[in-house]
C-alpha cells in the first residue's frame, strides 16, 4: 500500500540579484520573480500538512501562484522541502507530459 505524506512542509526561494540562488533550478515563477526586490525571500509553501493514500483520487484547486506545482514537485521529489517531511510508502511517480493518460478523439 503506497502513501504520501506531507508533514508541516515549507518551501522557500531565495533571490539575490534579481536571480535564483536556492530552491528550484529551472526558475520559472510564472513572471512573479519581476515583482520582488533585488534580494527576496519567497516562501511557496508554508507549513503545509497533507496525507495521501492508496487508491484515493484528489483534486488541487487554488489561484495562480498559491503553491499547487510546488506542492506537486514535492511530492514527486523533484524539490526539496525547507522545512518539514516528506514520507513515501511505496512508489511515487510523476506525470511529466500534458498529453500522458488522454484519449485525443474524445472530447471533453
Amino acid at each position: 500500500m503506497s502513501s504520501v505524506i506531507v508533514d508541516n512542509v515549507s518551501v522557500s526561494f531565495y533571490i539575490k540579484n534579481g536571480k535564483v540562488v536556492s530552491g528550484r533550478s529551472d526558475n520559472n515563477f510564472g513572471g512573479n520573480i519581476k515583482r520582488v526586490s533585488a534580494n527576496a525571500k519567497i516562501e511557496a509553501l508554508k507549513n503545509v500538512n497533507l496525507k495521501l493514500w492508496d487508491g484515493e483520487r484528489y483534486g488541487l484547486i487554488g489561484a495562480n501562484g498559491s503553491g499547487k506545482s510546488t506542492l506537486l514537485r514535492v511530492c514527486a521529489g523533484s524539490v526539496t522541502p525547507s522545512n518539514g517531511q516528506l514520507k513515501i510508502v511505496g512508489t511515487v511517480s510523476a506525470q511529466t507530459s500534458m498529453s500522458d493518460g488522454l484519449i485525443f478523439n474524445l472530447t471533453a
